[in-house]
């Protein structure tokens, strides 16, 4: 059983790298752009804004992008406390369809450090604790192609680390290779 399980993972592993292997790699730093949004994090804090950066590292594979991005938020929720927040990503993202479509749909799923920082001013004391967590972001959206130079980006974006938010996001992101 243990075997055939084995067999399997190897095959896949051997599609999956021959498939990589035959796509045209395009690895670089082609794009960077902005973005502001809607953070909504888990508990009864409110829904901060949150702003930050997007870059574009190229292509992986056909319709298969190498995206980062940087993302900060903060929000007092009560009286003397506040919470803070700071995204640093890598995100594979998938594009549906044909790559010189106006509107480019995509799925993507990476890693990133999210690290969030909580104080709380309680009777004239203050005290703070930090965290630093591995999240995993989950996204979906579209790119607007508005020229061969800037797109128009729309995004939705789920975060699992320490302090699971959703968020909705708009910005552009300038190509540097037009």
């Amino acid at each position: 059983m243990k075997n055939r399980q084995l067999t399997k993972i190897i095959v896949l592993a051997c599609f999956t790298l021959a498939a990589v292997a035959s796509a045209e790699v395009n690895l670089g730093f082609n794009g960077v752009g902005g973005h502001i949004g809607l953070a909504m994090p888990e508990g009864s804090i409110g829904n901060p804004i949150a702003f930050g950066a997007n870059f574009d590292f190229g292509t992986l594979m056909d319709n298969l992008h190498l995206t980062g991005l940087a993302s900060y938020w903060s929000k007092g929720w009560a009286e003397g406390f506040s919470t803070s927040s700071l995204t640093i990503a890598a995100i594979a993202q998938y594009f549906f369809g044909d790559p010189g479509a106006q509107i480019l749909p995509f799925a993507g799923a990476g890693l990133g450090l999210n690290i969030t920082s909580t104080t709380v001013e309680w009777f004239g004391e203050k005290s703070s604790s930090s965290a630093t967590d591995l999240g995993i972001h989950l996204q979906g959206g579209i790119h607007y192609v508005l020229s061969e130079a800037m797109k128009l980006m729309a995004y939705a974006q789920y975060s699992l680390s320490g302090w699971d938010y959703f968020g909705i996001y708009g910005g552009l992101l300038f190509n540097l290779n037009k």
